[in-house]
């Protein structure tokens, strides 16, 4: 019995250093078939570790070497790096620091820390051999998340169980993952961090509570914190593996006590009180929605106070793509009740359609006094945006200005007498002049409200978060005007994922092969679904529930890194800041197709071996045709 148990442990150990050998082989041949500096922000991240090695201390932000800058940026055009850019390194500057890309001087730290031990050593060498030697500290990390990813499907899986080396092979042999997992960037710092805070995570849940897992957990949480505010969020979910690793009979007496913090949590973060179908790029001074005895319409109006830590308070509404369409080219008028708590010269309402804004500086009193202009929509308009930012010239600190009843139409009434006089306090129709109008702006004199995050909770949550809360919340209420980003973003995080390379700019060859990946994907997540079917009353909840949350949270704030661009700043995220998630995500498709080969064995009497064999096969196919994609491109 002793031998047989042995035997196994030998022949588990030896999946792992295969495993170790393969993600060697194979990150080494990326690490130095991809040019250098051909990788996400390399040449910043590079900057910041050489600092650290060359100076003894963490560099600040706007801190740079012009010397180093200079040789860094000949090594970029040696390397080919501007060959689809219309501009270059100024080489012979000395007024200003030589461009090598958005500088990253203000990232955490740790991970510079490690990818500059190399460089002490190597300080004096050419600074193409200082990259491909700090590359091997993103190697090192990486075979530490195959290490993770193994310790993970050991915890779940007993003694010669295929997912043992089906999920860090997997993560081996995974082009996309291993491409940015052997470059200078601080989301391999990252990514190997999380990995180590699931595997201590999954421990303490599988093995129950003690002092050294819980200070497992606790270390690997805060070195997310230390190493990139893509996984700081490591902090908030480090109690569910300790609670689900507390006994039984302790949790059922705290369950009453998680649900009520639930609930206080929901009724004290979030209120109905912001204005429906507006959003807020930045967090307000003030409410934007109140009521007020003096709103021309209805009881509630539009309020925004100047602040001048930020100066760009706004609301903003986006008009449907049916509106959209109906006023490309056409003449509009604009106007709306505008006053504020003391005289000012502020801007009224404004129309932007990406090539032009239409807009007028107004003078205000205390008293509601309707302003009307109009314009014209470009007839190359692709969407349209209704702006409240009021503030024009020098104000006074706190100057308020209140809005109510905006009228977007079609056609020049500007110079019509009279305010329009609509049939409801919601003013979406009525007449102007005895002219039958109809507006276009939704929810115009702020009777309509949605939710909302109380303003001090959501200032913390921004000072961590890359997008506003309440731009989130509004995104996603509002989704006619921000389906696009949504649609467009999982295009890119489902092709960055599987075959972008480089800077998301090397596509893997053949025009089927995203649409053959997207069928195996399909078919290995109906294959999980049929796994968890099957073992549903015996499923490990708690470590599902940790691997759910942990995912989703890594995945959704990827999603909405970008949120941004529905703001007219277009950025599409990739999916490198999902790679924390990698192990999780991957063990999805490998319980998938472990299912799947287990069915074909006992409905087809079919040996197991062939299914591995095909597995293996094109996984390794997939990382043949990526080399080769990387190759030819460059």
């Amino acid at each position: 019995m002793r031998r047989a148990i042995l035997a196994n442990w030998l022949k588990s150990r030896s999946v792992l250093w295969i495993v170790l050998g393969v993600g060697l082989l194979n990150g080494l041949v990326f690490a130095f078939l991809v040019p250098a500096w051909q990788h996400y922000d390399e040449p910043g991240n590079f900057e910041i570790a050489w600092l650290i090695a060359n100076r003894n201390s963490l560099p600040k932000p706007g801190d740079y070497d012009q010397a180093m800058r200079r040789e860094l940026a000949a090594s970029m055009m040696e390397h080919d790096f501007f060959r689809d850019l219309n501009s270059r390194s100024n080489l012979l500057s000395t007024n200003e620091p030589i461009w090598i890309g958005i500088p990253q001087t203000t990232n955490q730290p740790l991970y510079y820390w490690l990818a500059a031990l190399p460089l002490r050593a190597f300080r004096f060498t050419d600074i193409t051999f200082q990259l491909h030697s700090a590359r091997l500290v993103s190697i090192f990390l990486y075979l530490m998340i195959l290490v993770a990813a193994y310790g993970i499907a050991g915890e779940l899986t007993p003694v010669g169980h295929p997912l043992r080396w089906m999920l860090p092979l997997t993560l081996a042999l995974l082009p996309g993952f291993t491409d940015l997992m052997t470059a200078i960037n601080d989301d391999v710092g990252a990514t190997a961090c999380f990995s180590l805070f699931l595997w201590a995570g999954i421990h303490i849940i599988k093995r129950g509570f003690s002092l050294p897992r819980l200070a497992g957990v606790v270390v690997s949480a805060l070195a997310c914190f230390w190493i990139k505010n893509t996984v700081v969020y490591a902090i908030l979910l480090a109690p569910i593996p300790v609670y689900f690793s507390l006994p039984v009979k302790l949790r059922r007496w705290t369950w009453p006590v998680v649900i009520i913090g639930i609930c206080a949590c929901i009724y004290f973060v979030f209120e109905w009180v912001e204005p429906a179908h507006w959003l807020t790029p930045t967090t307000p001074a003030a409410p934007t929605r109140i009521q007020s005895e003096i709103a021309p319409l209805g009881s509630h109006v539009f309020q925004i106070v100047f602040d001048p830590d930020n100066t760009r308070a706004q609301l903003i509404q986006f008009l449907p793509r049916d509106d959209v369409e109906q006023l490309r080219g056409q003449r509009i008028t604009l106007g709306a009740w505008i006053w504020s708590d003391r005289p000012a010269q502020v801007f009224s309402p404004s129309l932007s359609d990406g090539k032009k804004t239409i807009l007028r500086v107004v003078q205000t009193t205390t008293q509601p006094k309707f302003f009307a202009y109009s314009g014209k929509v470009s007839k190359q308009a692709k969407n349209i945006q209704i702006q409240l930012m009021p503030f024009a010239g020098q104000n006074s600190p706190g100057t308020t200005v209140y809005y109510d009843g905006i009228v977007l139409t079609v056609g020049n009434l500007e110079k019509l007498p009279g305010p329009p006089i609509f049939e409801t306090p919601l003013a979406q129709r009525g007449s102007w002049n005895n002219q039958p109008i109809h507006n276009l702006i939704r929810n115009p004199s702020a009777e309509q409200a949605w939710l909302g995050i109380q303003p001090k909770i959501e200032e913390t949550i921004t000072k961590y978060a890359p997008i506003p809360a309440s731009l989130i919340i509004g995104s996603l209420l509002d989704w006619s005007s921000s389906d696009w980003y949504y649609k467009r973003t999982l295009i890119n995080l489902y092709t960055t994922f599987w075959g972008k390379f480089g800077w998301g700019h090397v596509r893997i060859l053949g025009r089927q092969t995203f649409r053959l990946i997207a069928i195996v994907i399909a078919i290995g997540i109906a294959g999980a679904a049929g796994y968890l079917w099957r073992k549903r009353k015996n499923l490990p909840w708690g470590t599902l529930i940790f691997l759910g949350v942990c995912s989703i949270t890594v995945w959704g704030v990827t999603l909405i890194r970008g949120l941004y661009s529905i703001l007219g700043y277009i950025y599409i995220p990739t999916a490198r800041y999902a790679f924390p998630a990698m192990i999780p995500t991957m063990l999805i498709f490998c319980v998938g197709w472990y299912e799947i080969v287990r069915f074909l064995q006992f409905k087809f009497k079919i040996n197991p071996n062939w299914g591995w064999a095909v597995y293996i096969l094109a996984l390794l196919s997939l990382d043949l045709l990526a080399l080769a994609s990387i190759y030819r491109f460059y």
